[in-house]
């Protein structure tokens, strides 16, 4: 988190949360597909420096764009949001155990993810936020 304002400052804000949602998918991609555990261990650390990243711009952006009277609230619907995405993903994990192994469902997990990044740089919100400075 230590390294976001100096990259803020550089890129924009809009853009790291872009490039860090999709380094996010692209490290549970790669992690998927590798079997050396120091490799795996690297791939984590690198996810957790980015998502730190990914987290102090997007709620930067929040801070900017949301009246303060509704921070609170906002905050808190957006980890809400954030812990029912996961359950929701460990749900439908856990069904896909016995079509998939580990592996491919880590795999079709960050690919899915790197598509929905992608695709959302498309939209006029994704469009907005990665203008977002």
């Amino acid at each position: 988190g230590l390294l976001a304002p100096l990259l803020v400052r550089r890129f924009g804000k809009g853009v790291l949360v872009f490039l860090g949602l999709l380094i996010e998918g692209l490290s549970l991609s790669v992690y998927a597909v590798v079997s050396h555990i120091g490799v795996s261990m690297l791939i984590m650390f690198v996810l957790g420096i980015v998502v730190s990243i990914v987290v102090v711009s997007f709620y930067s952006i929040l801070q900017t764009v949301v009246e303060e009277p509704f921070l609170g609230r906002v905050f808190s619907i957006v980890k809400q949001s954030e812990n029912l995405a996961v359950v929701l993903a460990m749900g439908i994990a856990v069904l896909l155990q016995g079509f998939l192994d580990s592996h491919e469902i880590f795999l079709a997990a960050g690919l899915f993810y790197v598509v929905l990044t992608v695709a959302s740089s498309f939209s006029r919100g994704g469009r907005l936020l990665l203008g977002t400075r």
